[in-house]
């Protein structure tokens, strides 16, 4: 990883990436069961997953995966994985 390389890539797409992308997520209504108890069954924790992998996606990471786990209550654990190269 190139430090520098990964600062210029940041500071490049910062207002037109970025922001918009952590927009876009927030935008995603009620992802918590303070708000909403239905959150885990009304679609809105997939809309939010589908949503960071558009942006996931967009990076063109040679090698990545993508791995979701649910815990018992079904809450999903969401792992990206990019093997080594």
């Amino acid at each position: 990883m190139n430090k520098d390389q990964t600062l210029e890539t940041v500071n490049k797409n910062w207002e037109s990436w970025y922001i918009p992308g952590l927009s876009d997520f927030i935008g995603v209504e009620n992802l918590t069961t303070m708000v909403d108890p239905e959150y885990l069954t009304n679609g809105k924790v997939e809309e939010a997953i589908e949503l960071v992998d558009k942006y996931i996606n967009k990076m063109e990471i040679a090698g990545i995966s993508r791995k979701i786990y649910r815990a018992e209550n079904g809450l999903p654990i969401v792992v990206y994985v990019i093997e080594a190269s």
